[in-house]
């Protein structure tokens, strides 16, 4: 027997593939029943993505180390559990340390 957690399970896409619309649906009909909450982010106003998530923003446009710093802030000011980068990815990876600290 699974338990789901009584909050939902906060998920954060950054501008990725208009195609991930589609993953969102699935995500909230989990077998478990496990509620969960979509965040995404992207450059374009009219992404697909940003019509299928729980809470949209768009993305400011910054350099890679400014974007890091503007992620890592975003995680921290909606509680984001499962951060699914596409954009930015490597820079992501470098400071995964710091992606992976205990949400405050």
């Amino acid at each position: 027997m699974t338990l789901a957690p009584s909050a939902p399970v906060r998920i954060w896409f950054n501008r990725t593939f208009a195609t991930n619309f589609w993953l969102m649906p699935m995500l909230r009909a989990n077998p478990d029943g496990v509620e969960v909450r979509i965040y995404a982010t992207h450059s374009d106003p009219n992404s697909p993505v940003l019509q299928g998530a729980d809470l949209a923003e768009l993305e400011p446009k910054l350099d890679d180390r400014a974007y890091v710093e503007w992620a890592l802030d975003f995680c921290e000011r909606h509680g984001i559990e499962i951060f699914l980068p596409r954009h930015r990815i490597e820079v992501i990876a470098e400071a995964e340390e710091r992606f992976a600290a205990p949400v405050r």
